[in-house]
């Protein structure tokens, strides 16, 4: 907005008189692209009348051009005119700023009342698994001790971080595939766990809400870190 300014205050001046309601027409139409695409400030309505704004000038830059080519006549009903564009401009912009602020608070709303059921979903699962931990210390203390002495040496042996396809854009073309591929998943796990002798306990597919949770939380926003939207259980005596 700085640089938008003194380019406005600073260059128009300076060029000859019959191309600055041109130059103040680009300059407009040019700021009005950037900041609806940039949404600089935090605030919707503030972007909306940032816009607004732009809006005003390119359409007053216009008229002074016009004025000056001789296509227009400096009239009280242009005036008038004018005046009623630049308010509908005004009263339309906040308008739109209103309504944006007021469906940002309602996302807001709804992603704080998400993130509070994930937690209370995180809770219940850690306390499910640090039962069938204790359980498991409790019935085999040995078993215990191989579980976690494998686990190191698996994180030994495999350091690379496992990753999705590059192929998947997104959170929602991860999605997609992980439903596609869910049946054959699952049997091609069923088959593996069965005929090793196990007993095969098929998992639910991870809501996007949980995924868009690790995502950001875990790994940096990486969508392609998070490899275990599609999950089974297989149990062993």
């Amino acid at each position: 907005d700085m640089w938008r300014r003194i380019a406005m205050i600073g260059i128009i001046p300076f060029a000859p008189l019959k191309y600055r309601p041109i130059l103040g027409c680009g300059l407009a139409a040019f700021s009005v692209v950037v900041l609806q695409e940039s949404q600089p400030y935090h605030d919707a309505a503030t972007n909306a009348l940032a816009v607004a704004s732009q809006w005003q000038l390119c359409v007053t830059y216009f008229i002074a051009f016009a004025l000056m080519s001789g296509s227009l006549e400096a009239t009280f009903e242009l005036g008038i005119l004018l005046l009623g564009v630049n308010l509908t401009i005004v009263v339309t912009a906040l308008f739109l700023g209103i309504k944006k602020n007021t469906e940002r608070v309602l996302n807001e709303a709804t992603i704080f009342k998400l993130r509070h059921a994930l937690t209370l979903e995180k809770g219940v699962d850690k306390k499910k698994f640090d039962t069938a931990w204790g359980t498991l210390e409790h019935a085999d203390p040995p078993a215990a001790v191989r579980v976690l002495a494998g686990a190191a040496e698996l994180a030994r042996r495999h350091t690379t971080k496992p990753v999705q396809g590059k192929h998947l854009k997104d959170v929602k073309a991860l999605m997609a595939e992980a439903a596609e591929v869910e049946s054959a998943f699952h049997a091609a796990n069923r088959k593996l766990v069965l005929e090793a002798g196990g007993e095969f306990k098929q998992g639910p597919l991870k809501k996007i809400e949980r995924v868009v949770e690790k995502m950001e939380n875990d790994y940096d926003n990486d969508h392609t870190r998070v490899v275990d939207i599609v999950r089974d259980t297989g149990v062993f005596e």
